[in-house]
């Protein structure tokens, strides 16, 4: 040993996080030749954590958590060595000034995604809390202090309890003042707060939290005004919507109405239209289509072609232009907690959405969705506080899930959930929050969770 260095009360705070050790416990740097390493000693009551500690982190072999070098177990002391991480913890990141709002939800959802593979593994941690999330100088995250760890087949609760400190770290970064001082911190806190208040279960799947916060931190900007959102057209009488076929998948906007192209299995033209053949994908990205419109016949509002005059105007709209960007809750006096009504804009107030069949209104603007006889349904599928579009294709029972509206320049995708036999309808959870629910034929209603999620329901079975 070259080097031995006895950490005073602040460098404990910013390598123990904000907290002393435990009384009987000790903390001391340490270089074992070229490597950093931690020392942790403890006498008396306190041996038997560091032996535990030592245990739990032997079983975990180094994923997402601290690595152990070793545990030295004398008559008196015993000793647990560490390699340093080399980082601050997650509370000391998320107290520095230096962490803009967005980095700090990352580190969030890092740390989410970190629980979130040790209870895949077995373990639930016992004692999270953001002094025991520890950063790597690439700001990776590792777990440390799993002195009171269990596995979760000895006691399965415990795993709920990890939850709720993952919440409760999540909440108290919201709560805080902004630690840039900016507007938009503050937007973005208060826009995880209204998901986390209004959306989530007092547990949630560290999956699902990681993913809001993840979300937040890449939409955080403020909604574009109306004058940036190329807006459809209302829906006119008398006109009818020329439908325009390009390679591939497309988004056809006519008169108003925005076609959401899902994967076809095969030639559909449908009435007065073609419509590209193909396999069905797993993703869908949406592109944009510009077309002309002009006087027409009258008739009927169909999808067949029009014929277009000198007064034709050609309009370019943006892949699923979303719904027009609504005032704040705070502004339009709704109350937050409105689950009667979709929100498709995640400001937490419910919105004007109805459906028919593949036509979506919402926004006082008509989105067509699929192709003739698909079936829409809108409901916060991922729990996140917005509201998107799911689409059942009853001639193979697949459901698409839109994971948002599209925004300008922003293409949206339909991802391929599950397929359901017998599918007949689709609709969102009684309170809009959850996956979507698909009725058979026969009556049973089964829940279509993600292709691949651990979660996910079998087609032909019931959850």
């Amino acid at each position: 040993m070259d080097h031995l260095e006895t950490l005073e009360p602040h460098a404990l705070r910013r390598l123990d996080h904000d907290r002393t050790p435990r009384p009987g416990m000790t903390l001391t740097r340490d270089r074992i030749g070229d490597e950093s390493v931690l020392r942790k000693s403890a006498r008396g009551g306190q041996r038997a954590a560091l032996r535990r500690e030592a245990e739990v982190l032997r079983a975990l072999g180094g994923h997402g958590v601290v690595r152990l070098i070793e545990l030295a177990d004398g008559a008196d002391v015993t000793e647990l060595v560490l390699v340093d991480t080399g980082g601050p913890s997650l509370a000391a990141a998320l107290a520095d000034p230096a962490t803009d709002s967005r980095s700090a939800l990352r580190l969030l959802a890092d740390a989410c995604d970190a629980v979130s593979r040790l209870h895949e593994q077995g373990w639930a941690h016992g004692d999270l809390r953001a002094d025991h999330v520890l950063l790597t100088r690439r700001h990776h995250i590792r777990l440390c202090s799993l002195g009171d760890a269990v596995t979760l087949d000895t006691e399965p609760d415990a795993g709920r309890a990890d939850r709720v400190a993952l919440l409760r770290i999540a909440d108290d970064w919201t709560r805080s003042a902004g630690t840039d001082g900016s507007p938009m911190s503050s937007r973005i806190r208060s826009r995880v707060l209204a998901r986390r208040t209004h959306r989530l279960p007092d547990d949630p799947d560290p999956r699902l939290l990681g993913r809001i916060l993840r979300r937040t931190a890449a939409t955080g900007l403020p909604v574009p005004s109306r004058e940036r959102i190329h807006l459809p057209l209302p829906l006119r009488s008398g006109r009818r919507v020329r439908r325009v076929a390009v390679p591939a998948i497309t988004i056809i906007l006519a008169a108003g109405i925005a076609w959401f192209a899902l994967p076809s299995q095969g030639a559909d033209p449908g009435p007065g239209g073609s419509d590209s053949g193909g396999g069905t994908a797993h993703t869908t990205e949406m592109s944009t289509t510009t077309i002309s419109t002009g006087p027409t016949t009258t008739g009927p509002t169909t999808t067949g072609p029009t014929t277009t005059g000198p007064s034709s105007a050609t309009t370019t709209v943006a892949p699923g232009a979303a719904p027009p960007a609504p005032e704040t809750a705070a502004a339009s006096g709704c109350r937050a907690v409105d689950r009667s009504r979709p929100d498709v804009d995640g400001d937490g107030c419910g919105d004007d959405v109805r459906i028919e069949h593949d036509v979506v209104v919402a926004g006082g603007h008509r989105y067509r969705v699929g192709r003739v006889g698909d079936l829409a349904a809108i409901g916060d599928w991922d729990c996140d506080g917005t509201s998107t579009i799911a689409v059942l294709r009853p001639e193979d029972g697949t459901v698409h899930v839109f994971d948002r509206w599209a925004l300008d320049g922003r293409p949206a995708q339909a991802a391929t959930w599950g397929r359901v036999d017998g599918a007949a309808s689709i609709a969102a959870p009684a309170d809009g929050c959850g996956t979507p629910r698909v009725t058979t034929t026969s009556g049973s209603v089964q829940t279509v969770t993600p292709t691949g999620s651990p979660d996910a329901t079998p087609a032909g079975e019931q959850p």
